[in-house]
């Protein structure tokens, strides 16, 4: 009984330590997502847009060429292209856990 009742308090997928606490604090609600929505977190993708400006200032980064706000926007563009992937990686663990096989790639192309 002891042992059941652990296994539904214990979050399905454990999380990293290292996570900063709102990710962390999302990554538990995301467990009771419906699987739709699971899907749609699992197929998001940054706007091509922000990729373009990311690269643009990845470019200009490596001239030397960054203003301190440039530099702030790169880092912030980094920081929202890292949450993104976390969050796939994170909706796909959980659809796994829930029984779906994700062993072909295609499924969660966006």
């Amino acid at each position: 009984m002891r042992e059941a009742l652990s296994r539904r308090v214990a979050p399905l997928v454990p999380l990293e330590d290292d996570l900063p606490p709102s990710l962390r604090t999302e990554f538990e609600a995301m467990e009771q997502l419906s699987d739709a929505s699971l899907w749609s977190l699992a197929r998001s993708v940054v706007p091509a847009a922000s990729l373009a400006e990311w690269d643009a200032l990845i470019d200009a980064d490596h001239q030397g060429a960054l203003t301190i706000a440039e530099k702030q926007r790169k880092q912030q563009l980094s920081r929202e292209y890292d949450e993104t992937i976390l969050r796939r990686a994170h909706a796909a663990m959980l659809l796994k856990s829930r029984g779906y096989a994700l062993d072909d790639p295609q499924v969660l192309a966006a």
